[in-house]
């Protein structure tokens, strides 16, 4: 009895299929899946996406910064609650080369460095830029274009920094860490950590930042520690203290008040086209009653119509999202 019921409303659905009213309803049927679908299939590899970026531009889960060291005890316990640790150290300063100056803000990197993301680097000024696994090494000085037009120095040349004499290597293209500096255009250099506590700076002018490798639940303890013990340390992470940090949320937003829209318009036009389905399923009904088919039949076959065009469209729908 229920194949029966089946088959015949594969026929009705046929014979209805080409009407206009299911014309327009298989339009807004097809375009509220379509978004429900492609939403859904695509929200992962959006946060994936982001989540690349992310490392390619705050440079690690969790960035702690201050304007002075951690103390060994401070540092063990952070390093105890993470799963990798970098320090960088930055600081503005004069470099000059055959009379000509330039306020540059110099960086250095432990060996250790990068964390996340990719520090691209060239050995021309045309070339790509190429990954690099580590910073300068000791006695090399990395600097980005700018410097080398603004100091007129050629690469494999001489930088004295701090009367210390550094063979400048290769030109800065990208720091994985770059988001840090926010609007930031100084020129910069970068060396290694080794060479850079020979030029003696003082220490409350160098800015301390500790990139941390850690998961959400790492991130939240380090957190607590840190409104313990370094209440004045600026922190930045992934999970939304950072310009990009809340960009998928605010992704998230839009496309929520976008599907508040498309729901409440699908909504008006299949209420207009339910008056339509609604007096074609009374007559249907009732025209089965009169042969004596039971109202439980009808109603049966209506949603069987129903069920069959949800089924004829997902196929349409899930190839235009793969597309899309």
């Amino acid at each position: 009895m229920i194949i029966n019921n089946i088959k015949l409303s594969w026929h009705f659905f046929k014979q209805e299929y080409g009407q206009s009213h299911q014309r327009l309803l298989r339009w807004v049927q097809g375009i509220l899946l379509l978004f429900i679908v492609t939403l859904s299939q695509t929200s992962d590899s959006i946060q994936q996406y982001l989540d690349q970026n992310l490392q390619g531009l705050l440079g690690a889960d969790m960035v702690l910064s201050q304007k002075q060291a951690l103390t060994q005890q401070q540092f063990s316990e952070v390093f105890e609650q993470v799963d990798d640790i970098v320090v960088t150290q930055q600081i503005k300063t004069m470099l000059t080369h055959n009379g000509q100056w330039q306020q540059v803000q110099l960086k250095a990197v432990d060996n250790n460095y990068p964390l996340q993301g990719e520090l691209l680097t060239s050995t021309s000024l045309t070339g790509e830029g190429q990954p690099s696994s580590t910073g300068p090494k000791p006695g090399q000085i990395w600097a980005d274009a700018r410097l080398l037009a603004g100091l007129s120095i050629k690469l494999g040349e001489k930088l004295v920094v701090a009367d210390t004499p550094l063979t400048l290597s290769r030109i800065i293209q990208h720091e994985p860490d770059r988001l840090m500096e926010g609007h930031n255009v100084d020129m910069r250099v970068m060396v290694n950590a080794t060479d850079f506590v020979g030029f003696n700076f003082s220490d409350e002018l160098i800015q301390y930042r500790y990139l941390l490798a850690a998961s959400p639940t790492q991130i939240s303890r380090i957190i607590d520690w840190q409104k313990q013990e370094l209440p004045a340390a600026e922190i930045y992470h992934k999970q939304g203290q950072h310009p990009l940090a809340l960009f998928w949320q605010r992704t998230e937003n839009f496309m929520g008040l976008a599907s508040v829209i498309l729901f409440f318009m699908a909504a008006i036009a299949i209420e207009q086209l339910s008056q339509v389905f609604m007096k074609k399923d009374q007559f249907f009904t009732a025209v089965c009653m009169s042969f004596g088919v039971s109202k439980k039949t009808g109603i049966f076959i209506s949603i069987t119509k129903w069920l069959i065009s949800l089924i004829v469209l997902t196929p349409v729908v899930l190839a235009f999202s793969m597309l899309s």
